[in-house]
């Protein structure tokens, strides 16, 4: 399977969703304490509104799409990340 050929037709679609995501990143930026240092992160959980659209462009290119809803439960049953410790920064 030719990915770069395949997405032809959604490059439009995932070039708007990059910079959706690009500005919903830099809009979450998290601190976590690590061995006394503050460390920098995405916090993408809260930008799942554009990744689950980017998710669903892959899933039709791959022809996945018939089994996004278990995918999603997959995520759900395994991603157990606690943001609570995380501290949110505006810019």
């Amino acid at each position: 399977f030719d990915l770069v050929t395949g997405m032809a037709d959604y490059r439009k679609r995932l070039l708007a969703l990059s910079e959706q995501l690009d500005t919903c990143m830099h809009e979450n930026v998290s601190f976590k304490l690590n061995d006394g240092k503050r460390v920098g992160n995405y916090n993408l959980a809260k930008c799942r509104s554009v990744t689950d659209s980017s998710d669903a462009i892959f899933a039709q290119v791959l022809g996945l799409s018939s089994v996004m809803a278990d995918i999603e439960l997959m995520y759900a049953q395994v991603v157990k990340t606690d943001f609570s410790s995380y501290d949110s920064v505006e810019e």
